[in-house]
């Protein structure tokens, strides 16, 4: 296991976060379509709260990321909290327990339709601080795993996915003293819910047996001619299957072209780092640089890779990068500067 507000209505028909999930190679955030509420006023336990149709009407509209004084904040409950000492009058009890954090999304399109082998995981990239999650009913992860604020998190459910609405519940708890969280300054005071809540995306990602995570893109300039660069892919490519998986992997960053093959242990987890040396085509002639403001364009590229499994399309992934080279220096006072390129 590894480890982001506009209102709608309050009734529990327009809480549908999505009209199917995606297809092989593809994600969907679960953006819209959410509520809160405290637990000591949710009036149910888990299992209830995330089973399809669980009346929230009394709960309050968000969209994640959120957390829940930025929730509250949007529906009126407390105003202007920038504004003067507003925000030192705000009570912090009513963050020492858990909030809950609801949605609905429907999933017509799942096996047979995508094939056997599919995966389809549900992703957080980012809570604060720790979590109890339920779907459909039952609870899928718990406070014990399910914890730390700069962590992402990676469940599977395909299992646990049904034909039509699917219910997702989170509960989550507030750092206690000693976890290691975000820290604040005195010019930059603490909220009250020390920002509790889910701060980040969520994502519903749905792949076959084969999947890119973390993709990125490190980039090195000839700082004497700027004139070419060399770059190096990094991520990792994981089987989420019970036996070896091999196939070709395929990339491009815009009429370059290249591809790799691949072979993975069952359930194994492969760093993936190609350099010019696997693949000549990441030596780029004449790069067009990434420069900063008033110094130049910010030129961006994007880099689609796809992991095939034989002639089956397994996962698909893309990232937008800038080609530039940062360095650092210590001046003759003794403080650090910074250059580009």
């Amino acid at each position: 296991m590894n480890t982001r507000m506009a209102a709608i209505g309050l009734c529990t028909s327009i809480m549908m976060a999505a009209s199917g999930l995606p297809k092989v190679g593809s994600s969907q955030e679960l953006f819209r379509g959410w509520a809160i509420q405290a637990a000591d006023k949710s009036g149910a336990n888990g299992a209830e709260i995330s089973s399809p149709g669980f009346s929230a009407t009394n709960w309050l509209p968000t969209t994640v990321p959120s957390t829940v004084m930025a929730a509250l904040v949007q529906n009126g409950i407390h105003k202007a909290p920038l504004f003067g000492k507003n925000l030192d009058a705000i009570s912090p009890e009513p963050f020492k327990q858990g909030w809950w954090y609801r949605t609905e999304f429907t999933a017509d399109n799942l096996d047979p339709d995508l094939g056997d082998g599919t995966h389809t995981r549900l992703r957080f990239d980012g809570l604060n601080y720790r979590a109890d999650i339920w779907l459909n009913g039952k609870k899928i992860a718990n406070r014990e795993t399910i914890v730390g604020a700069f962590r992402t998190f990676d469940l599977e459910i395909s299992t646990g996915l049904r034909k039509g609405v699917n219910a997702l519940a989170v509960e989550v708890f507030p750092p206690q003293p000693g976890d290691f969280t975000m820290g604040f300054v005195d010019w930059n005071p603490l909220p009250p819910d020390r920002n509790m809540g889910i701060f980040r995306e969520v994502k519903l990602n749905r792949t076959a047996g084969v999947a890119i995570e973390d993709l990125c893109v490190r980039t090195q300039v000839n700082l004497k001619t700027l004139k070419e660069a060399t770059l190096e892919i990094g991520g990792d490519l994981v089987n989420l299957d019970d036996r070896i998986l091999t196939g070709t992997l395929k990339g491009a960053i815009g009429g370059i072209h290249f591809q790799v093959p691949y072979t993975l242990k069952p359930r194994e987890r492969k760093a993936l780092r190609l350099s010019p040396e696997q693949v000549p085509a990441l030596r780029i002639r004449n790069p067009r640089l990434w420069w900063p403001h008033t110094l130049g364009k910010a030129e961006l590229y994007t880099l689609k890779l796809s992991v095939l499994e034989g002639p089956r399309l397994s996962d698909t992934q893309s990232v937008r990068f800038g080609i530039r080279q940062v360095g650092d220096y210590i001046n003759e006072q003794g403080h650090r500067g910074y250059t580009v390129n």
